[in-house]
Order: structure tokens, then C-alpha cells, then sequence
């Protein structure tokens, strides 16, 4: 009797077992093609053929990492990362059903051929990406674009290079074809290598190998930068001293250059001469400002400023600053020197240089981002060179979005700010947004290190102090005090706006006089009759302001058609 149900309980055993193993799922079938072309890169055909005995659409099919352009059954599919494959939902295509199916995987893989520099290329092409179930039977067939010399090795993850033990395969020609002798593990990876002649891809992309060399690069660069900053550079902080005006001598568009030990501005000049009476402006037309010469300049005024006078009439008695001799006038006097020098330390440095080598930083996370982005492509060097220059560009307009935002100046903060936000896009188009944000943050530390123009005389340093001094006077000015000022003089809100325009404070400062009508500007004529409050008048002399920078900001459009058409001719 003890015999007996021994029997029984084997026979139960054996038919448990049976049963598991006929509802389990696996492959029945894989087929590899593979074809390799001159560019070292390699489409990849997968036919799978599954048996299903209970499906609740959870059934993933791995493929390699880097495949790109993966399709199943001919339709585009969303694969699911992780970091040994990407994973493709089969559940569109089996639809929940049990049985035996077969689907068929289509993918490319970029760059199947790899070289270090003591070694001969070799092919390295990943068959098993890590499938959940056994695999029957495996067959494989590899064609590459010349005559194969070498035997192909195969490793797996589980058999590691043993597993070639349980592989046939046949050398014919510019084919590799073999088969699976026995079944092959669930989870298991299986990657072909062989040794190949580099003629046979003649046009492979050039290949820049992922390394450290960029990341020096930009820390080197960074070290060069600040080490030039603090020996040529560095000033003393400047705290702001109170004050009603502006340093004597300085007119409305030398301010900038007097702040920055930089460029003036010639419409903002010619705002200042016009409020001292050297000058009426004509605004009675919106599309055309004229400036009428009122008297000559004499010596009361700086030798710079007499110079820019004389350039600007000649033997004119007015100007159309819609024309091209207005627009380039305004060129030349950004480039003349404002008499800046006795504020400036003679030991002091370059700050371009400075912002220069600032820019290099930017410029090697652009090459790092081309590497990232164009490995294996056509043309890599090519992209890696675009990404570089844009990087170097856009290093530069980071740096001048802190300056032009301490300056007050909207609209060209906004286009610094846009090159941000487009750089940090590219730095995740690129995978890697740890290097895009510190490039950012460092372009943005240079443009603050260099907004001072660089190392300062005392006398520098006090015309700063009082400039940020006038600024904040103009932004807080309380109404009594305003009050007891036009009572004695009421033009003052003219006689300080063009003040207030060059340092960007021109809406804050007419808002203090609230709704207050104010008289007629004394030396704008606007052909209107009706009276306007501050804010109003704000508006009419910013308005004034751009309409006589506006062939100059077109300039270099209009040279750039010139060009174009020279070209064409």
C-alpha cells in the first residue's frame, strides 16, 4: 500500500510539471538578420515568434540600448529605457491573445564598429538584448560590406565566451550565418564580435571617443579667466553715494560709457545738447526725427563731445536721423574713446580678454554637447564645429544679458535671456544639463566681474558711486520734494529725463510726479496741443528715442542686403 501511493504522488508530480511547463511563455523561435553598411553603422531585422499561454499584456521585447528607429510589425513604437535596453510593449500586437505569434522588430544601430588606438576595428553586435524567456532555437545571419578573414567570437551573460559551445556558424564570403544547438536561457545576452578591415567602410563618420579632455578644457579656461581677473581686474566693491546729479561734464549718453568704461550713446548725447539748448527736435512725425542746430558748441562743453557735435552738423543746420548719415555717426561715436582714462587704473587689464576666455568655456560645453549629440553621425565633425560656434556665441550674449539687465535695457535682456533658455534646451537635447547650467552660470559671473569695465582710479570709482547714487534718487524722489523743486524750477522733469532714460529708470522716475500736466517740453516739438502728464511725456521721449535709433539698429540688415545682392550681381 506504501508502494502504492508513492506511485501516486509521482505521477501527480510529473503531471504538475508537465502542466507548468506547457502554460509557460517563450520563443520558439528567434531570427537575426543583421547588415552592416560602409558607414559602420547596421539594420537589424528581429523575427519572433512567441508562444503565449496567458497574456495580461504585460509582455516586453528587449532591444539594444542604443537602436534607434525601432518599428514592430512596420509601425514606429515608444521603447521604455533601462539601463541595460530598451524595452517594446507587445501588447498592441498580440492583443491580449494566447497561442503562437510572430512579430517582427525592425532597428538601426548607429555604430556597430569600434577602435581604440592600439587595436584593429571590430565588429561588436549585440543579437539578445535580455528577453524574460527561454529561447528555443536562435538563428542569425550577418552581412557586411567586404570579404570576412577572421572567425567571428560570441559572449553571453550567462555563458560568458563558453557559449559558443551551443553555436554553430559559418563563414561564406561577406556572410556570417549560424544557428542555436541547444536552448538558450531566459534573461539571456549574446553579442557577436569580429575582427574587420577598416577598407571596408569607407565612409565611416569621423569619431570623437567620449573623454575628459573637454571637461579640462573648460576648467582650464575657467582657472586662465579668474587668474586674469585677479591680477588685472579685480576692483574694490563700490557702495553708492547719494546725489541729484550727474558727474560734472558728463552728458546723458556718455553715462553708460562712464559706468561700463564703455560705448556712448549718440541719441542720448544729442537728448542732453538739445535740453542745454544746442539742439531742437522735430517728433511731429512718427517715422521721421529731425534735429535743427539751435547754436554752435564752444569750449564749455568736454573736447569729446565738441568732436561728436562737429561730426554729426559739419556745415549742416539739421539732421535726419532716418538717414544712413545719422545711423553711421551713431556706429562711429561707440567707437570713439569718451576720455576715459582718468578713470581707469593704468595696470588695469582688457576686460574683453577676460570675457574672451569666459567664452572659451562655453565654447568647449559646446563641443561636449556635439560629441553627445553627433556620435556616429555623417558629418560629425562638421555638427561638432556648429555646436562649438554656437556655444561661443552664446557665451557672449549670456555675458551681455547681465550687462545690458544691470543697465536697464528691456529688450536686449530679453534676447540674452531667450540664448539662456535656448542653451539649456540644447544641453538636454544633448544630455547634459549639469555642464549647459554651470556654462550658463559661468557667463553669467564674467558679465558681472567685467560690467565695471575693469580696475578703477578713485576718481572712477567715485563717478560709479555717484551715477548708482543719481539712479536711485530718481527711482525714490518723494512727491513733497519734487513738489518744492518745480515750484522754483518747472522743467525739471525734462531737464532730468534724459538722465533718467540713460540709466533706465525714466518710467519710475515721471511715475513720482503721478498725474500731475505737465508743460510743454522745451526742446521736443510734438505738433500736439493737448498737455500730458509724466508718465505720458515718458512715453513720448522713449518713443522719440527709438525712432532715431531705428536706422541704426537696421544697419547691419541693410549691409547684409548690400552684400547679398553684391554677391548675386
Amino acid at each position: 500500500m506504501r508502494r502504492l501511493w508513492v506511485f501516486l504522488i509521482c505521477i501527480m508530480l510529473l503531471f504538475s510539471l508537465s502542466i507548468t511547463a506547457a502554460g509557460a511563455e517563450y520563443a520558439s523561435q528567434v531570427n537575426v538578420y543583421a547588415t552592416v553598411s560602409p558607414d559602420e553603422s547596421c539594420q537589424v531585422t528581429l523575427t519572433v515568434t512567441l508562444h503565449i499561454e496567458q497574456n495580461d499584456g504585460s509582455l516586453r521585447f528587449p532591444v539594444p540600448l542604443e537602436a534607434t528607429g525601432v518599428t514592430l510589425n512596420g509601425s514606429r513604437v515608444w521603447t521604455t529605457k533601462t539601463d541595460q535596453a530598451q524595452l517594446i510593449d507587445l501588447s498592441s500586437a498580440l492583443r491580449n491573445m494566447v497561442g503562437d505569434f510572430t512579430v517582427t522588430v525592425n532597428f538601426s544601430l548607429p555604430d556597430v564598429i569600434h577602435t581604440s588606438a592600439a587595436e584593429t576595428p571590430e565588429l561588436q553586435l549585440p543579437m539578445l538584448s535580455g528577453f524574460a524567456y527561454p529561447i528555443s532555437q536562435l538563428d542569425f545571419s550577418v552581412t557586411l560590406p567586404g570579404e570576412i578573414a577572421a572567425k567571428p567570437a560570441f559572449s553571453s551573460g550567462y555563458h560568458q565566451a563558453n557559449i559558443e559551445k551551443d553555436l554553430v556558424s559559418t563563414v561564406t564570403g561577406a556572410s556570417i550565418t549560424g544557428r542555436s544547438s541547444a536552448e538558450l536561457k531566459d534573461h539571456e545576452t549574446l553579442t557577436m564580435t569580429l575582427a574587420v578591415e577598416e577598407t571596408m567602410f569607407p565612409n565611416a563618420p569621423l569619431v570623437f571617443y567620449e573623454s575628459d579632455a573637454d571637461d579640462i578644457a573648460m576648467g582650464i579656461c575657467a582657472a586662465v579667466a579668474l587668474l586674469y581677473w585677479l591680477l588685472f581686474l579685480r576692483c574694490k566693491p563700490v557702495r553708492r553715494r547719494l546725489s541729484t546729479t550727474a558727474p560734472e561734464g558728463v552728458s546723458a549718453g556718455q553715462l553708460e560709457a562712464v559706468m561700463t568704461l564703455g560705448r556712448a550713446e549718440l541719441s542720448l548725447m544729442v537728448f542732453s545738447w538739445a535740453q542745454l539748448g544746442y539742439i531742437q527736435i522735430d517728433a511731429r512725425r512718427k517715422d521721421r526725427v529731425m534735429l535743427y542746430k539751435r547754436m554752435d558748441m564752444g569750449n564749455e562743453r568736454t573736447a569729446f563731445e565738441q568732436r561728436c557735435f562737429r561730426n554729426l552738423f559739419g556745415k549742416r543746420n539739421s539732421v535726419d536721423t532716418t538717414g544712413l548719415h545719422y545711423a553711421n555717426q551713431s556706429k562711429a561715436v561707440r567707437k570713439l574713446t569718451a576720455n576715459l582714462q582718468p578713470l581707469v587704473h593704468p595696470r588695469s587689464g582688457n576686460p574683453k580678454v577676460f570675457r574672451a576666455l569666459s567664452a572659451l568655456i562655453a565654447l568647449f560645453g559646446g563641443v561636449s554637447f556635439g560629441i553627445s549629440m553627433s556620435q556616429g553621425a555623417a558629418l560629425q565633425g562638421f555638427w561638432i564645429f556648429v555646436t562649438a560656434t554656437a556655444g561661443l556665441f552664446a557665451g557672449w550674449f549670456m555675458q551681455e544679458t547681465v550687462r545690458e539687465l544691470l543697465l536697464r535695457k528691456g529688450a536686449q535682456t530679453a534676447l540674452g535671456l531667450s540664448v539662456s533658455v535656448l542653451w539649456i534646451l540644447l544641453s538636454l537635447a544633448a544630455g547634459q544639463p549639469g555642464v549647459g547650467v554651470i556654462v550658463m552660470l559661468s557667463q553669467w559671473l564674467a558679465g558681472l566681474m567685467t560690467f565695471f569695465g575693469g580696475r578703477r582710479t578713485p576718481a572712477g570709482r567715485q563717478d560709479l558711486a555717484q551715477i548708482f547714487g543719481l539712479r536711485r534718487y530718481l527711482k525714490t524722489v518723494s512727491r513733497e520734494e519734487l513738489r518744492r523743486i518745480c515750484e522754483s524750477d518747472p522743467e525739471y522733469f525734462f531737464t532730468m529725463a534724459p538722465f533718467a532714460l540713460a540709466l533706465g529708470v525714466d518710467k519710475s522716475f515721471a511715475r513720482r510726479f503721478k498725474t500731475e500736466r505737465l508743460p510743454d517740453c522745451p526742446y521736443i516739438t510734438t505738433g500736439s496741443s493737448k498737455t500730458l502728464t509724466a508718465p505720458e511725456w515718458s512715453a513720448v521721449l522713449r518713443g522719440t528715442l527709438s525712432a532715431m535709433d531705428r536706422r541704426t539698429r537696421m544697419r547691419p540688415l541693410e549691409r547684409l542686403l548690400e552684400l547679398l545682392a553684391l554677391l548675386k550681381k
